[in-house]
């Protein structure tokens, strides 16, 4: 796990903390990638005050809160 968030993270003793840092990444990854790269213009348009009130609860359960359990598959 690299970066400032993996030991962190690690440290709150939650599982999986390879995925909920690769996930709250690449969800901000994404919102810069949108809004500045691809110029998706409610995004570019957006108070930064707006988007953090609409982000932070998803990022604070991607670092947090239950990651669903999906059974596995058989192969067929």
């Amino acid at each position: 796990m690299s970066g400032r968030l993996g030991p962190l993270v690690a440290a709150s003793r939650r599982d999986r903390p390879d995925l909920r840092v690769s996930l709250a990444a690449s969800h901000l990854a994404g919102l810069v990638i949108g809004g500045h790269i691809l110029g998706v213009a409610p995004l570019a348009r957006a108070e930064i005050e707006q988007l953090v009130a609409c982000v932070v609860p998803v990022i604070q359960h991607y670092l947090t809160g239950r990651l669903p359990v999906v059974p596995a598959t058989r192969a067929s």
